[in-house]
């Protein structure tokens, strides 16, 4: 579930970026795709979890790391779906800024337990779940720099950025994925 949903993310970013770089000249195709990655990030909770949950003895800690994983899942399959409106119908960007707000909180969360686990425990997977959500974090404040106070200026730089920290973010999930990255 992890390694799939963190690709994903991975992918709902970085078409984003490409949009706003202004690589993409249709943005029906971005808002379908935006709505697959949408869609495959919600089906992406039907799958059992692959890295968290898996060890320790406290069954609510288990518990607690798949429940964070699956709230950040739901929030950003949501930018996702909004994304997709937003291109389809062209609509303000400025609610996908204003819900960044949201994006902030859970990914900061998510850090903040992440982080905290990894201090306690430290394994491999908690500092890759730490690194990802540190970048979940920057791309919504970025998102809400640029769409919620439009600054036009800051387009470029906030593509760019978004784009290499997509690459970051998709490059783990593939490495979870394909068990490179394990409990060790």
């Amino acid at each position: 579930m992890e390694g799939i949903a963190i690709t994903l993310m991975g992918g709902a970013i970085f078409m984003h970026s490409l949009r706003l770089l202004g690589i993409f000249s249709e943005d029906r195709a971005v808002g379908a795709l935006m709505a697959a990655l949408a869609a495959g990030l919600l089906l992406s909770l039907t799958f059992e979890p692959q890295l968290l949950g898996t060890q320790g003895t406290n069954p609510i800690q288990r518990l607690a790391e798949v429940t964070v994983m699956k709230s950040l899942i739901v929030m950003w399959a949501i930018y996702a779906a909004a994304v997709a409106a937003q291109v389809v119908w062209d609509l303000d960007e400025r609610a996908i800024g204003f819900y960044s707000v949201g994006l902030v909180a859970a990914s900061g969360a998510a850090f903040i337990y992440y982080i905290a686990i990894m201090i306690d425990t430290y394994t491999s997977v908690m500092l890759e779940f730490t690194i990802v959500a540190v970048a979940l974090v920057l791309v919504a404040v970025l998102l809400i720099a640029l769409m919620a106070v439009p600054v036009n200026a800051m387009r470029g730089a906030t593509g760019w950025a978004m784009l290499s920290l997509s690459i970051i973010v998709a490059a783990i999930g593939l490495a979870m994925y394909t068990t490179i990255i394990a409990f060790s």
